[in-house]
């Protein structure tokens, strides 16, 4: 027994040391090693129950965000790397020059002297005084997007008075604007006739309006709305790493982003030394040879003489072999020769405006590969706005039903009808290959994305130019709303082959 007490009163002198050590030794490091592992990019930590870390008032979660950075355009990229494909691309440009030359010599027989008939090379552009016409137009539009900065700057001013009615004011005037420039351009095409290039251009370049305006205003509103630090470890400060400022941009910057080839607006944009004149002047040839093509093609090759069968037939066919390939030029031309020229102009260095979309097996990326500016804006300013209300699924469908409704409307403007045959085929059989998955073979896939937008660019040319051709080989009565809407292409075969 007096062992035991002994004992005891050792082991009661032991413990308080015992919990002294394991407070002071272990425990401390443990706590400081589970904070600093445990607490993510945002400043927000990821396993509960443990010590929690105060978040800041600014601290926001992280949000994806483009950012640019030098890249070039992806055919320049394939055609340094591998000379086969340069080969072939100029192998294009010189069948191209073949077959203008050619057509430029039989005129010049034909005629039995030199001759260039320039009706038929440029017949969907109309007479020159037109083109001047149009391009008085949108010199007055440009001048009005220009208009939107003083308005936002006003805006600025005026926030802090009154938050609610002078938002309410503000939306309202920006509503009001691009619904007048958008009727000044309808009314333009609709008034003066125009031919279908120059009102395509004026209808492509208000949206463009649009767009590059509503991005300027969503970036900068963000700086009133939530003020922030360019020191700030979260935020917006780290969201654009470095692109964008805490304060609104210049007149200057908004002037740059709205002729630089992008519609995302940033503060600075990663820019080259300097301006290559050989480079531009390359890009500005290939941009008129690729566009006389394009034109040459559609409007002297696809385009029926008659509604006969015959002559039908025959386009049928044309189109068939000849759809993809005229897509493929206009592709070319304008977001490889058009963009790339600007981008040298203005030292834009990013020009990566689309990506391998050849080489997709699925609709899903193809969708989102081949025009990488209108993909980015979308995502930015559609899609992920849907998606707060809508979930995942249902924003794809709206985003995707909302840019085949806008290609409606720049395709039904200057043919003067609405034939909503690109909203059926994108819309909506296109959506129901959007959810499938890629075949087990990539290269079966592949071949499989090719001759689907193959299939379906034949069948929206030919709607298209039969309709087109239709009201003028039957001319109707009287231009009404119900016209507009109404397809004359079945009665007008009829009546052409009794």
């Amino acid at each position: 027994e007096h062992n035991m007490g002994k004992r005891k009163n050792r082991l009661k002198k032991i413990e308080p040391d015992n919990e002294v050590v394991e407070a002071s030794v272990i425990k401390p490091p443990e706590v400081k090693r589970l904070v600093s592992d445990d607490v993510n990019d945002t400043g927000q930590e990821t396993i509960p129950h443990r010590v929690e870390k105060k978040k800041h008032v600014n601290e926001l979660p992280m949000k994806k965000k483009k950012i640019y950075s030098e890249k070039e355009s992806l055919l320049t990229v394939l055609c340094s790397k591998d000379k086969n494909i340069e080969a072939l691309y100029h192998v294009l440009i010189l069948m191209i020059l073949v077959g203008l030359s050619y057509s430029l010599l039989q005129d010049t027989v034909e005629a039995g002297r030199p001759h260039i008939d320039f009706t038929y090379y440029f017949s969907g552009f109309g007479p020159l005084k037109m083109q001047v016409f149009s391009l008085m137009v949108w010199f007055g539009l440009q001048t009005a997007a220009f208009l939107v900065y003083p308005m936002f700057k006003l805006w600025q001013r005026l926030y802090s008075y009154g938050r609610f009615s002078v938002n309410l004011i503000f939306v309202f005037v920006l509503l009001v604007y691009n619904a007048f420039a958008h009727y000044i351009v309808i009314s333009t095409i609709s008034t003066y006739d125009l031919f279908p290039v120059p009102a395509l251009v004026l209808l492509v370049e208000q949206l463009r309006f649009t767009m590059k305006s509503y991005s300027f205003i969503r970036e900068n509103a963000y700086k009133v709305l939530y003020p922030w630090h360019k020191d700030d470890t979260s935020g917006p400060a780290v969201w654009y790493a470095g692109q964008m400022s805490p304060t609104v941009g210049s007149f200057s910057q908004y002037c740059y982003f709205f002729f630089c080839p992008t519609l995302l607006y940033r503060d600075h944009y990663p820019r080259t030394p300097s301006i290559r004149w050989y480079a531009v002047i390359l890009y500005f040839a290939q941009f008129l040879v690729t566009v006389w093509c394009c034109t040459f093609i559609v409007t002297n090759v696809l385009y029926p003489l008659t509604m006969k069968e015959s002559d039908i037939m025959h386009s049928v066919m044309l189109t068939v072999l000849m759809a993809f390939i005229s897509v493929l030029v206009a592709h070319t031309s304008i977001l490889y020769a058009y963009l790339n020229m600007w981008s040298e102009l203005l030292c834009f260095a990013d020009r990566k405006f689309y990506d391998d979309w050849w080489a997709c097996t699925s609709f899903s990326s193809f969708y989102r590969k081949w025009n990488l500016l209108v993909h980015d804006w979308i995502h930015s300013y559609v899609y992920l706005d849907m998606k707060k209300f809508l979930g995942k699924r249902l924003a794809v469908f709206s985003t995707i039903l909302v840019s085949s409704i806008v290609h409606e409307y720049m395709l039904a403007m200057p043919l003067g009808f609405v034939l909503p045959v690109v909203t059926f085929l994108f819309a909506g059989i296109g959506m129901f290959f959007y959810v499938l998955k890629p075949l087990a073979i990539r290269r079966v896939s592949n071949l499989f994305i090719l001759g689907c937008f193959s299939i379906g660019t034949a069948i929206i040319i030919f709607c298209l130019l039969m309709e087109y051709k239709a009201r003028e080989y039957c001319p109707l009565e009287e231009n009404t709303w119900a016209n507009l809407w109404t397809p004359q292409a079945p009665s007008c075969y009829v009546k052409s082959n009794p």
